[in-house]
C-alpha cells in the first residue's frame, strides 16, 4: 500500500508543477517513504526516472523541418514556437520539460534523505544511493542542456547555471548556480555513484558503473575537455562494446521500427518527453542529411520512411513504444571515443574506432573510409555523429558546443509561408527561457535571448 501511495506523491508533484518545486503541499507524514522497499518502489517508477527526458530541442536543430500546414496544426504553442526560436515555450502548460525534470529530482532527493533515516543500514544502502545520484545528475545535466549556457571555461564561473535543489524541502527557494557549479556538482556526483553502483543490472532502466562512464564521457564532451571524454569512453566500452548489425535487422513494413528495444546498443534506457514537432507525424527530416546516407547504408532504410518525397524518422532505439529513446549506448560512445581520438591527432586509431561501428550499418559492399588530413577526418567523425544519434536531444547539444569552431558553425534558418526565422551560431536563443511561471514564484534571473 505505501507504495502506492509514494507513486501518487509523485505523480501529484510531477502534475502540478514545480515553481517553488510545488504549488500543492502534500502532508509528506502520510507519504514519506521509510522502507528500503519503499525507495525501491520510486527508483523502479520507470514512468518516472526513466521517462520525460527533454528531446524537443532538437526541433529546434538542422536535423529537421515542419511543413507549413503541419506547423499550422500544431495545438502545443511551445512545440511551435520552439521550432522558431520564439521567446513564448514552456508557458502553455505547466506540465512540460521544466517540471518534470525536477519532479525527477525531488523523487532523488527524497531517497537519499531517507536513506539515511533507515536503521540499520540496509545492504542495498550504497546501491540506492548510487542509482539516486546518477538519476539526479542525468536529470541536472538535461536541464543545463536547455536552461543554461555551453560550458565555457573563461566564463563558467559567472556564466548562470541551473538551480541545483539538493532537498526535498518543496518549500526552499530556487536560486541559480553558475555554470562551474552546475557542473562540478554534476560530475562529483557521479564520480561518487560510480563507487556505489554494481557493475551489472537485469534491467536496462536501471544504473550501473558502465552507464555512469558513458554520462561523464557525454558530459566532457560537451565541456569540451577532449581527454577526459576519451577517457571515460574507453572506461565505459571496456564493460561492453558490442554493436548491433543492422544487417541482421527485420525491416518490416514502412510504418515499423525495426530496431529493438533493449538491444544490445543500451547501456541506460530513458525515453523523451514527447512533442508535436518530433513526431512521426509532422517531423521530417532534414533533405540534405538524408541525402548524406550511401545507398549501401542500411540506415537509409532502417531510420527513414517516405513521406510523399520526404521523410519521417523511424529509426527509435525504443522501439514502437510512441517515445523517443533518450538513454545511453554504445554506438553514442563510439562516436564520443572516435571524436576525441581525431581531436588529439590520433587519426589512425579514430579511423578504426569510426570504422568498427560503420561496419555494422552497412551492408556486404562497406569500404572503410581512410584519409591521413586531422581535419578530414574529424570532420567526417561529426558527420557520422550527427548522422547516427538522430531525436535524442543531442544535436543541439553539439551545435552549442561547435558553433565556437568557425569550421563547424552553422546558420540555421526557417522559411515559414515567406517569414525568415533565422538561428545564428553562439545566439543568445541557444539557451532557452525559463518558463514564466517560475521566474515569477522564485525571483530568479531569466535567461537573456
Amino acid at each position: 500500500m505505501t507504495r502506492y501511495i509514494i507513486i501518487l506523491l509523485i505523480t501529484i508533484i510531477t502534475f502540478s508543477g514545480c515553481e517553488k518545486y510545488l504549488d500543492v503541499k502534500p502532508d509528506k507524514s502520510l507519504v514519506v517513504p521509510t522502507t528500503v522497499a519503499d525507495l525501491r518502489a520510486l527508483l523502479y517508477n520507470t514512468s518516472r526516472m526513466n521517462s520525460w527526458y527533454p528531446s524537443i530541442q532538437d526541433g529546434a536543430t538542422d536535423n529537421q523541418f515542419v511543413q507549413t500546414e503541419n506547423l499550422n496544426r500544431f495545438t502545443s504553442l511551445t512545440a511551435k514556437n520552439i521550432y522558431t526560436w520564439n521567446d513564448d515555450v514552456f508557458n502553455d502548460d505547466e506540465t512540460n520539460e521544466w517540471s518534470m525534470m525536477y519532479a525527477a529530482i525531488y523523487s532523488c532527493n527524497l531517497i537519499l534523505e531517507q536513506l539515511e533515516k533507515i536503521e540499520p543500514v540496509p545492504v542495498e544502502k550504497n546501491q540506492i544511493e548510487g542509482e539516486a545520484l546518477f538519476f539526479r545528475s542525468f536529470a541536472f545535466y538535461n536541464v543545463a542542456q536547455l536552461w543554461a549556457k555551453p560550458y565555457e571555461k573563461n566564463t563558467a564561473q559567472t556564466d548562470l547555471g541551473i538551480p541545483l535543489r539538493l532537498k526535498s524541502d518543496i518549500g526552499e527557494k530556487s536560486i541559480r548556480s553558475s555554470v562551474e557549479e552546475t557542473y562540478t556538482k554534476i560530475t562529483n556526483d557521479l564520480n561518487r555513484a560510480v563507487i556505489l553502483l554494481s557493475v551489472n543490472s537485469p534491467y536496462k532502466t536501471t544504473p550501473t558503473k558502465q552507464a555512469v562512464y558513458g554520462l561523464l564521457a557525454r558530459i566532457y564532451l560537451s565541456m569540451e575537455d577532449y581527454d577526459k571524454a576519451l577517457s571515460y569512453a574507453d572506461t565505459c566500452l571496456s564493460y561492453s562494446d558490442a554493436l548491433l548489425d543492422y544487417n541482421t535487422l527485420t525491416m518490416g513494413s514502412a510504418t515499423s521500427f525495426p530496431i529493438p528495444r533493449y538491444n544490445e546498443e543500451i547501456i541506460f534506457h530513458a525515453n523523451d518527453f514527447g512533442r508535436m514537432v518530433m513526431s512521426i507525424t509532422y517531423g521530417r527530416i532534414d533533405s540534405n542529411l538524408y541525402k548524406s546516407y550511401e545507398s549501401n547504408d542500411i540506415r537509409k532504410t532502417a531510420f527513414f520512411r517516405n513521406r510523399a518525397g520526404y521523410y519521417s524518422f523511424r529509426g527509435n532505439y525504443d522501439g514502437n513504444s510512441g517515445m523517443w529513446f533518450a538513454g545511453i549506448s554504445t554506438n553514442e560512445i563510439y562516436l564520443i571515443k572516435a571524436e576525441c581520438e581525431a581531436r588529439a591527432g590520433n587519426i589512425t586509431t579514430a579511423l578504426q574506432t569510426v570504422n568498427e561501428l560503420l561496419k555494422n550499418r552497412y551492408n556486404s559492399t562497406f569500404i572503410p573510409f581512410s584519409s591521413d588530413n586531422d581535419e578530414t577526418v574529424l570532420r567526417f567523425i561529426l558527420d557520422e555523429r550527427r548522422k547516427e544519434l538522430i531525436w535524442r536531444g543531442l544535436r543541439w547539444s553539439d551545435l552549442r558546443r561547435l558553433n565556437k569552431d568557425s569550421r563547424f558553425s552553422k546558420t540555421i534558418t526557417r522559411n515559414i509561408d515567406g517569414k525568415i526565422y533565422t538561428l545564428e551560431p553562439n545566439s543568445p536563443k541557444y539557451v532557452f527561457p525559463i518558463p514564466n511561471s517560475v521566474i515569477l514564484n522564485n525571483g530568479m534571473q531569466q535567461n537573456e535571448r
